[in-house]
């Protein structure tokens, strides 16, 4: 444990206590799960089967990183640490979550979850491993919805009875098999386990907490119970007699009469859900039937989520299909009821389509409209979708830049998007992560011509400026210089110089601006101010970013006041505050830059000379209840009088 830093821990569960660590060398944060063992031959026999943990590889199952011993003389028992990569939603929680918005669980999201962990119960059983634990709080919901089993557990450490019957609450047995309240573990337990789960996020719109724990109980008593739910869930939820003729067969009183998880694969409905994952288990090409094309236009929104996932390799129906969610996602009627309905799988159906048909340029152009109006509809609706701002949704559209980093049309959409999403802090962390801010910036140099690209470009790396791992990479891929290019470029547009402004304020207070850059910036954004002086934006960010680099430089405090032989920027910012008197925030930037130039003694005779002390007390009079104006101006004027 001395590599290890504990950040917290969790209470105690059935057989030991859960913690986030952090490795002391390198930094980075894991699970430790410690699990208390009789004794120390337990222990190293359980080290023994462990091992073997260390060797999967699979996107569903948690990741190993290493075993240990240790001997805890405050309570004196022998623990198997067991690490892992960090936890990040339990799936228990994003059913509540979506149970507020949709009321029900929508059926792409049962599929998707299904089909991710029939894989993986075949993948763990074919290498002779049984869970015998799974249940909602050891399946963990990465951002990109994959779900990931973790908490594998090992035989020796199941065997202690005593300690299971004493821990494990009640309610915590509800996902457990009938065989399994015995000891008695098989593949079909850890099938039981993922029937109950499934049925747990189906009836979560239908039944409380308790509702739900109290059926979950009585299955294993009577098959009459699982039966009339399903019923209800058919005619009350809407969910298709196929997924609940799964449940039955899954949920098997007698283990002998349960599928394996193997079996359940040859079944047509588990085989849709697999096609979903782009599981390699499906072993089937579909094709497509006859007049595909006037079936999508003719079908509704949730039909046409369906025939995706049915086709999901077939490259002509998803761009055909995405096509016509283009026109769906776009119109005006019904807008606020299908983002409540269907925004979530149609987001998550379209990332499908850009992950199963990654160089399909066609695809990628029609899933970015798509998501970029659905990103639309989210923003109005202040709406935080889940799929849409995920880790798997911004990969999918960074890959589509980096694959056609030349295609100005797609450059163009997917930037737009990117603004959009900027928004959100998930996104903006991200965005960083997966290569994003390389993109833009890229996209931003090459792109300089075109107005959208560079307005779209500036904006969002506005927003990824405000995390200082961003900013770096934002100055390490010059971003900086690439901003002032499309500023230069673009003075006559006072959009795309309201945007650029803005990132180089943003940029300006993380101070990654270099000295090379500041008199070319400097002249600028003096130039902005001169030809929008009535724009509050430009002048407010303009006065903020010359503040910043007065500040650092003798150079720009010259060039900002003299200007140039034809203009003083001392009298552009005093002009500029006469234009925008009443707005306070304004009026504070200009002080700002005033109060960091009368720093310097040789500009201070410049500044009497113009007369700025008169323009300031005027500020100090109008302003007298705004401490922050206030405080920045006195010093400076009594500078000027001294």
């Amino acid at each position: 444990m001395e590599n290890y830093e504990t950040l917290y821990s969790f209470l105690p569960g059935a057989y030991g206590t859960l913690s986030i660590v952090k490795k002391i060398p390198e930094g980075k944060e894991y699970a430790l799960k410690m699990i208390e063992c009789i004794n120390e031959a337990t222990a190293n026999q359980a080290l023994k089967e462990a091992l073997v943990l260390l060797q999967l590889q699979h996107p569903n199952v948690t990741s190993y990183k290493e075993f240990f011993i240790i001997w805890n003389n405050e309570v004196r028992p022998t623990g198997l640490c067991f690490i892992s990569k960090g936890s990040i939603l339990y799936i228990k929680t994003l059913a509540t979550k979506i149970n507020k918005v949709m009321k029900r669980v929508p059926v792409l999201m049962v599929k998707t979850f299904l089909g991710q962990m029939v894989e993986a119960l075949v993948y763990l059983h074919k290498q002779n491993i049984i869970h015998r634990n799974l249940k909602p709080t050891n399946i963990l919901l990465a951002f990109d919805f994959t779900y990931i089993i973790t908490d594998l557990m090992v035989s020796t450490l199941m065997k202690d009875e005593m300690k299971a019957n004493i821990r494990i609450k009640d309610g915590a047995k509800s996902w457990m098999a009938p065989e399994a309240l015995e000891f008695e573990f098989s593949e079909k337990s850890d099938v039981w386990s993922l029937g109950c789960i499934v049925l747990e996020m189906m009836t979560c719109g239908m039944l409380t907490t308790i509702q739900r724990t109290s059926l979950l109980q009585n299955l294993r008593k009577d098959c009459h119970y699982l039966e009339k739910a399903l019923q209800r869930l058919q005619n009350k939820a809407g969910y298709s007699a196929n997924l609940c003729s799964v449940l039955l067969k899954m949920l098997k009183i007698n283990p002998e009469e349960r599928s394996t998880a193997l079996e359940l694969v040859g079944i047509p409905f588990i085989k849709e859900c697999l096609a979903v994952c782009g599981s390699s288990l499906t072993g089937t090409h579909e094709f497509l039937p006859p007049g595909y094309i006037e079936i999508i236009r003719e079908h509704d929104t949730d039909e046409l989520i369906e025939f995706m996932q049915k086709y999901i390799n077939a490259e002509e129906t998803q761009v055909s299909a995405l096509k016509r969610f283009v026109l769906i996602t776009a119109e005006e009627d019904g807008k606020v009821s299908m983002l409540q309905a269907l925004c979530l799988e149609i987001a998550h159906a379209t990332v499908c389509a850009m992950k199963a048909h990654p160089d399909c340029l066609e695809l990628k152009l029609e899933a970015c409209r798509v998501l970029g109006n659905l990103a639309n509809l989210a923003l109005e609706q202040n709406l935080n979708n889940l799929v849409l701002f995920s880790d798997q949704t911004v990969s999918s559209v960074v890959g589509a830049m980096q694959s056609y980093h030349d295609n100005e049309e797609l450059l163009s959409i997917a930037c737009h998007l990117l603004m959009m999403m900027s928004g959100n802090e998930m996104v903006v962390e991200l965005l960083g992560n997966v290569g994003g801010i390389v993109e833009i910036v890229e996209a931003l140099r090459n792109f300089t011509n075109d107005r959208g690209i560079c307005s779209s470009c500036c904006w969002t790396l506005w927003s990824l400026a405000v995390n200082k791992n961003n900013a770096g990479i934002i100055a390490e891929a010059n971003g900086i210089s690439a901003v002032c290019d499309a500023l230069q470029k673009h003075l006559d547009d006072e959009e795309l110089v309201e945007s650029a402004t803005s990132a180089l304020w943003a940029l300006s207070l993380q101070g990654i601006l270099t000295e090379d850059q500041y008199e070319a910036t400097t002249s600028l954004l003096l130039d902005a101010v001169r030809i929008y002086p009535e724009s509050n934006v430009i002048v407010k960010n303009a006065s903020f970013v010359l503040a910043s680099l007065v500040r650092l430089s003798e150079l720009v405090v010259f060039k900002t006041a003299l200007m140039d032989s034809e203009h003083s920027g001392i009298s552009l910012m005093m002009d500029s505050y006469r234009l925008h008197c009443d707005d306070p925030e304004v009026v504070e930037s200009i002080c700002l830059l005033f109060s960091e130039m009368a720093q310097y003694d040789d500009i201070v005779p410049e500044l009497v000379s113009q007369n700025v002390q008169e323009v300031l007390n005027e500020i100090i009079i109008k302003f007298a209840s705004n401490e922050d104006i206030v405080s920045l101006l006195e010093p400076v004027l009594l500078r000027m009088q001294t």
